[in-house]
């Protein structure tokens, strides 16, 4: 009974150092197992806004007072543009008058007409009707006037900025990181833009240039947001600077930062998890949770780590049912998570739900390592011997916990009487083992064996 007992807690201690070592390894768990989801940016209504912009920026019309402008209306309905100012002219009111379809028209009447010397104001034309284009939902053409338009003035900021949206609104982000790049090195470029280019950059996996941009929105007055201290450690994150992305998250928080859906607590949690501050990791899952956090299983499936890793194995197994009752409901595989939950049970000694949770484990990712020699374990601990054998059996053939499957068969084959049996897996185990303890416990059981066939 005793031998019995000490395998239990080696289990419990192997377990433990599973876990360890799998965090250890994988670095921050969440980043590579469950990848917290964030909200992406919409890149079709920041192209519309960033080109009605440009469309009101670069129309002089629109500066003039309201009745000057009506006077000009009423005057230009008495003939047909000839002219590049009376092209100019017409495209301004049919801007003013959100005609965009016909401004589009008397803006191309421009590009013909036009007769200045010099190609900045010819290149201007172009980003014009570039924007209008977008604002008609025409991405075709007004991709096709942005290549014109830098083609004529290669140092036209503007036109790359909005190319580079444009680009990332048709997921083509390597043209959109080529074009932010110029952009950011050409001398025309608005700080203001440069501080939100962000988002951008961390959408096209560029987390070092979004650090960077965030950074200057952080130090620019007209920028600065408290948010961009939680954007700036989230690409942190993905960078794997974890200690400065706790620094900003720590700020964030200091300063009050709203934290509105539990993004940056997540974060956090993330970060403490790294550090192996498992309790402190777990407070902060669930207060993400508790925030409204809007995919709150997968908190839930890291949450259940930490708490095993924390040694609060009830917590572990339900958090872990949380998870798996979101991951079932969002058609994701929840094996790995009846895994642990499995293996907290085991260490609390509920052997039935253990194998429940091993079986739909093993259902879900067959390739699955351990699964066998637990379910041996759990068999032996019900007294079932003839199953534990057989899953002992099973975890030997695998190759997997030789050693501790060989000491438990051992076990199981002596309690049935197999004495023999039971004699060569003791003695199989004692030529392969390192572990000195062990060795006792099989020197212990051989010597019981020789004792019983000496009667």
């Amino acid at each position: 009974m005793e031998n019995r007992k000490i395998s239990k807690k080696r289990i419990a201690l192997r377990v433990l150092a599973l876990a360890v070592a799998l965090v250890l390894a994988g670095g921050v768990y969440l980043t590579t197992q469950a990848r917290i989801r964030f909200s992406r940016l919409n890149y079709v209504g920041q192209v519309a806004e960033y080109a009605a912009n440009l469309t009101a920026d670069e129309t002089d019309y629109l500066t003039r007072g309201r009745l000057d402008r009506a006077w000009r209306i009423l005057k230009t309905t008495i003939r047909k543009p000839k002219t590049y100012d009376d092209y100019e002219l017409y495209a301004s009111i049919a801007i003013a008058r959100e005609d965009y379809g016909n401004a589009a028209k008397y803006l191309e009447g421009c590009i013909d007409t036009y007769d200045k010397p010099g190609v900045r104001d010819l290149a201007v034309l172009q980003l014009r009707l570039a924007s209008l284009y977008v604002l008609q939902g025409n991405y075709a053409d007004a991709l096709t006037r942005l290549d014109e338009a830098v083609r004529t003035d290669p140092e036209l900021a503007a036109a790359y900025f909005l190319r580079a949206q444009m680009h990332m609104a048709l997921d083509d982000t390597d043209a959109a990181v080529a074009d932010m790049r110029t952009y950011q090195d050409l001398p025309g470029s608005d700080p203001l833009i440069l501080a939100s280019l962000g988002g951008l950059y961390e959408s096209c996996g560029e987390y070092t240039r979004a650090i960077d941009c965030y950074t200057m929105g952080i130090e620019n007055k007209e920028t600065y947001d408290v948010e961009l201290y939680k954007d700036r450690a989230r690409c942190r994150i993905l960078s794997e600077d974890i200690r400065g992305a706790k620094q900003d998250l720590d700020t964030y928080f200091g300063l009050d930062g709203r934290d509105e859906k539990g993004e940056a607590a997540a974060l956090l949690a993330m970060c403490r998890m790294d550090a192996q501050d498992y309790a402190g990791a777990y407070e902060m899952f669930h207060r993400a949770v508790e925030d409204g956090y809007e995919t709150p299983y997968l908190l839930y499936s890291q949450a259940t780590l930490c708490a095993y890793l924390a040694e609060d194995y009830s917590g572990a197994a339900m958090d872990g049912l949380e998870a798996i009752r979101g991951m079932d409901e969002a058609g994701e595989n929840s094996g790995e998570v009846h895994y642990w939950v499995a293996l907290a049970y085991l260490i609390q000694e509920n052997y039935g739900l253990c194998r429940t949770h091993l079986e739909q484990a093993q259902r879900l990712q067959p390739q699955m390592s351990d699964i066998p020699y637990y379910m041996g374990v759990c068999a032996m601990a019900q007294g079932e011997n003839e199953d534990a054998i057989g899953y002992f059996t099973e975890s030997l053939e695998k190759g997997e916990n030789t050693e501790m499957s060989l000491y438990d068969r051992a076990v199981c084959l002596l309690q049935e009487g197999l004495l023999e049996e039971a004699a060569a897996d003791l003695t199989q185990l004692k030529a392969q083992t390192k572990d000195a303890e062990l060795t006792a416990q099989a020197d212990e059981l051989l010597d019981v064996i020789a004792q019983v066939q000496a009667l």
